[in-house]
């Protein structure tokens, strides 16, 4: 698959996915089955004390075994899904077999890159990198979006940082989560003060033009000592 790219846009890298995730995810899923199984025998032994011990094993056994060959063909079709493009304004994510899920996360929008790697991740020379967002809802920090297995993750992530600082330095101003910038807003004192003094200056011209306003102009001054005040 391809991208669509707007006026003005290029495509700076297509990442790759390691191999290594399949047998990674393969792995975690075996760990996760065993120990639902485990669970499952143990408490079964509670209840059925005197039951067909032997019976109930190789049924479990079957059971496990379908469902690893059901899980490591998914896994391996999932894995021909993942698609991960780096442009050089926004960073596409694209998985699912059944459901397909498409994530555009322009790069102004990224607060942070982290890079998490567990002993079974380690094992098989893969990380994980959680995107963290402005804006973002999730409690705790879970992060927009999670590569895992992307090929040499520790480059791909400096190189995001260093496109999402370039846009910063080009498109300097106020960002509104969508990626989209727009001109600095007068949010300190000095830049409230002009404002006021050009109010002022224009109510004092409309005054002296006959156009009396005494309300608007006591407004304005009760504004500046406000403002004095906060000085």
């Amino acid at each position: 698959m391809s991208i669509n790219l707007q006026p003005g846009e290029e495509l700076i890298q297509k990442a790759s996915f390691d191999h290594a995730w399949k047998s990674y995810t393969i792995v975690n899923s075996i760990i996760g089955y065993v120990t639902l199984g485990a669970v499952f025998g143990f408490f079964y032994a509670l209840d059925e004390p005197d039951g067909d011990s032997a019976g109930v094993v190789f049924w479990c056994m079957i059971v496990a075994f379908a469902i690893f060959v059901l899980s490591t063909v998914y896994t391996i079709l999932y894995f021909q899904t993942l698609e991960c493009y780096l442009t050089s304004r926004v960073l596409v994510y694209r998985r699912g077999l059944f459901v397909k899920i498409e994530k555009t996360i322009p790069l102004t929008r990224i607060q942070d890159l982290g890079m998490v790697q567990g002993p079974l991740m380690r094992a098989f020379g893969i990380h994980k990198l959680k995107i963290e967002t402005a804006g973002q809802s999730t409690p705790g920090g879970a992060g927009e979006a999670a590569l895992i297995g992307v090929v040499d993750a520790p480059a791909f992530r400096d190189l995001v940082r260093r496109l999402r600082n370039l846009l910063e330095i080009e498109t300097p101003g106020d960002h509104d989560g969508l990626g989209h910038t727009g001109p600095r807003r007068a949010t300190d004192l000095s830049d409230i003060h002009e404002t006021l003094k050009r109010i002022e200056r224009h109510l004092e011209r409309m005054a002296d033009n006959e156009f009396w306003i005494p309300v608007e102009l006591l407004v304005l001054k009760m504004a500046r000592s406000s403002e004095a005040s906060c000085r």
